[in-house]
């Protein structure tokens, strides 16, 4: 992992921390996939690319169904 990625993949954890912090569920979800989207591409696993994607838009779904 480049230094360009672990400093990315601490903003995102810095914005869920906030999110959780403010009790701002939604906003917390968001940066929770958006932490693992970061996660996954910079593991530079691609073995199950569709997969995850699927997951990735389970989820974001899933932020817009629920009140």
């Amino acid at each position: 992992m480049t230094e360009e990625e672990f400093k990315k993949l601490e903003w995102a954890t810095d914005k869920l921390q906030q999110a959780i912090n403010s009790n701002e569920r939604i906003a917390a979800s968001r940066a929770n996939i958006e932490f693992h989207r970061l996660l996954y591409s910079y593991s530079r696993n691609n073995f199950h690319p569709k997969d995850y994607g699927f997951i990735m838009a389970f989820f974001s779904n899933f932020l817009f169904i629920r009140p």
